[in-house]
């Protein structure tokens, strides 16, 4: 008994779900001779797709182009592709090493700093050289101005 029910379920499932999958498709010819195929019958108005228009390659006499001349053509274009894709590339990899430059150079100047300030904190003396060249000891405002300095640079140069 339960087959049969369950028989006649999928006999009642098919048949409610075949007329569904039908559609009727015309085949019809336009007056350029292009076949279409549609869902309404020839001769009614319908909106569709349309297939576009094949564009006429000519050339600069007027004459209808080649295989071969569309090949080259082609080929031409893929060709420029590629190297303007290389030169897009060499650009990027070249912008790449000025950043990383950059930031090395960021990144130096920033330990500078931060040893400038230690080696000031850490002396009892800082040393600057006069015009004749020799060495005279700064006083603590210079010091300070010294250390505000390096402190300053440390803030410009260690920005993260």
């Amino acid at each position: 008994m339960k087959i049969f029910l369950f028989n006649l379920f999928l006999i009642s499932v098919s048949l409610l779900f075949s007329n569904i999958a039908q559609a009727e498709i015309y085949k019809c010819k336009d007056k350029e001779g292009i076949i279409n195929f549609t869902s309404v019958p020839c001769g009614q108005k319908s909106v569709g797709i349309k297939r576009p228009q094949k564009k006429l390659e000519l050339n600069e006499d007027g004459t209808k182009k080649t295989r071969q001349q569309l090949h080259e053509e082609k080929l031409k274009r893929e060709k420029e592709f590629l190297e303007t894709a290389q030169r897009e590339r060499e650009a990027r990899k070249k912008k790449q090493e000025k950043l990383e430059q950059h930031q090395k150079k960021l990144k130096q100047n920033c330990e500078r700093a931060k040893n400038d300030l230690l080696r000031y904190q850490r002396s009892n003396y800082l040393y600057n050289k006069s015009k004749d060249g020799k060495n005279r000891i700064l006083s603590d405002a210079e010091r300070q101005k010294a250390e505000l300095d390096a402190k300053r640079r440390i803030s410009f140069w260690c920005r993260e």
